[in-house]
């Protein structure tokens, strides 16, 4: 309209495209000395580090790496009672782990080491950490004591300590071999010996230590070995004569 031109109008926009980011308040989780089949409880707390709301889902299973892979894949079972779920923008949630030592590891392995991730959708890196634990077993952990008389004196001893040692030391080749031909293994045998006498009462005491946080069970068997009754009753009778003679 009489040559003018319409003066035009610019609109500058910007626009941050933002990812799902979360984080851990941990990256390494050490479990020190656990004990197979005793549960350990850890608790890990995820944060939303965006005001988007974030998808997250942990790992199955811990991916154990290193040359020792196979060894240490599925030694300790995880739980967790979150296993999915939903971040609120900006939001935290703390997550409680089980972890449960289900065997022992080889002697040339100095101790577990895994990863345990956790995959956050649209994220453009995973999250997780680390888990480290000693696992420990029975074996070498359980000790026995055996102890003679009324009065409990120590006489045969699996355990290495110092008390122990000086102890047996002092006895004589019959105590020393009281544990029996299975020494420290895993069957111990109280031996009474047999020098005992007829109709009378020998005491012999064993005591079995448990180090570890394991529950389990002693099995007990007693063999009753020696002379019949009727011979008892007889060589009994025959030294109350002696005596009054």
């Amino acid at each position: 309209s009489g040559g003018r031109r319409s003066a035009g109008a610019v609109a500058h926009a910007r626009a941050d495209v933002l990812d799902p980011r979360a984080a851990l308040d941990v990256t390494r989780v050490d479990l020190g000395v656990v004990y197979v089949g005793v549960p350990t409880t850890r608790v890990v707390t995820l944060k939303n580090m965006t005001m988007l709301p974030a998808a997250f889902k942990w790992s199955d299973a811990p991916l154990v790496v290193g040359e020792d892979d196979e060894d240490g894949d599925g030694a300790i079972h995880v739980e967790c009672d979150v296993w999915k779920g939903e971040l609120a923008p900006g939001g935290t949630m703390a997550v409680r782990f089980d972890f449960t030592p289900v065997r022992v590891l080889s002697s040339k392995k100095n101790g577990y080491a895994s990863l345990v991730a956790c995959d956050v959708a649209g994220a453009l890196r995973p999250l997780g950490f680390e888990l480290v634990a000693q696992i420990r077993g029975l074996e070498g952990n359980v000790s026995y004591d055996v102890r003679r008389g009324a009065d409990g004196a120590l006489t045969a001893s699996s355990r290495r300590d110092d008390f122990a040692s000086r102890s047996v030391a002092a006895l004589d080749a019959r105590d020393a071999l009281v544990l029996g031909p299975s020494g420290l293994g895993d069957d111990c045998v109280v031996d009474f010996g047999d020098a005992c006498q007829v109709r009378e009462h020998a005491v012999m005491e064993l005591v079995v230590r448990n180090a570890t946080a394991i529950e389990t069970f002693v099995s007990l068997r007693v063999d009753k070995r020696g002379v019949r009754d009727e011979t008892a009753r007889e060589l009994t009778a025959k030294r109350r004569v002696a005596a009054g003679a």
